[in-house]
């Protein structure tokens, strides 16, 4: 794109004005093509013009929608796949629910709240793939304080790393091994007792 057109776009006073103005700088470019091309720029005049002989911009639709203050078209929306992923142990990513608090910039070093990167993950109870009162029971002991019973509600909490997505991974993965590992002791208590009956 020339520069020489954006930098003119860039010197309104408002949002809306610069927006309009860069959607008429990209409409133009074709103006400063021997400029651009003479210092190296990538000028999409030279690339593509249509069947009037001027320049027809890609991001002409884009930047109309932005000055119009219009919300975005289905072609900018990024979609989420369909289907339900499941964890290792039968959980379905739909059922976690993840709470992080932003604090802002403090004013002393490192400049950043001790509890910036905290993630807190909840999930019920009843979401969680446990066949029977044992598997629940077992539960229950494992995760001691965590599972608070007025909201039948698991609480698992993480701030070891310095990023939230690391301590997500790391909560993610811990309700996965302590489901897995609850209804691996349930079953080893199910078959001891089966052995131990005459």
């Amino acid at each position: 794109v020339c520069i020489t057109c954006v930098r003119g776009a860039a010197g309104r006073s408002t949002l809306q004005q610069t927006l309009k103005a860069a959607s008429g700088a990209f409409s133009r470019c074709n103006i400063h093509a021997d400029e651009c091309n003479t210092r190296g720029y990538a000028s999409a005049a030279t690339t593509e013009k249509s069947s009037s002989g001027g320049y027809d911009s890609p991001f002409k639709g884009f930047f109309q929608m932005m000055a119009e203050e219009r919300p975005s078209e289905k072609n900018f929306i990024t979609t989420r796949k369909s289907g339900k992923q499941l964890l290792q142990c039968g959980i379905s990513e739909d059922v976690l629910s993840f709470r992080t608090t932003n604090y802002g910039r403090t004013m002393q070093p490192p400049y950043v709240h001790h509890g910036e990167f905290k993630v807190t993950l909840k999930v019920g109870l009843g979401d969680l793939p446990l066949e029977n009162d044992l598997e629940r029971d077992v539960l229950i002991k494992i995760v001691g304080q965590r599972y608070l019973p007025e909201r039948n509600e698991l609480r698992l909490i993480s701030n070891q790393f310095a990023s939230r997505i690391e301590n997500k991974r790391y909560l993610v993965a811990m309700l996965d091994k302590i489901v897995l590992s609850a209804k691996s002791l349930a079953q080893e208590a199910l078959d001891e007792k089966t052995k131990a009956e005459p």
